[in-house]
C-alpha cells in the first residue's frame, strides 16, 4: 500500500463525510420548513 494512497483515501472520506454532515443538516432544515408550512395550513 501506498502511504499517499491512504491518505488520499483518509482525506476522501472525511470530505465525504463532511458533505454527508452538511446534507443532514440542510435535510433537517427543510423538514423543519416543511413542518412549520404544513401547521401552517392545518391551523
Amino acid at each position: 500500500m501506498d502511504v499517499s494512497y491512504l491518505k488520499m483515501q483518509e482525506l476522501k472520506s472525511e470530505t465525504f463525510s463532511q458533505l454527508c454532515l452538511q446534507e443532514t443538516e440542510k435535510k433537517s432544515s427543510e423538514q423543519q420548513l416543511f413542518l412549520v408550512l404544513y401547521q401552517v395550513q392545518v391551523c
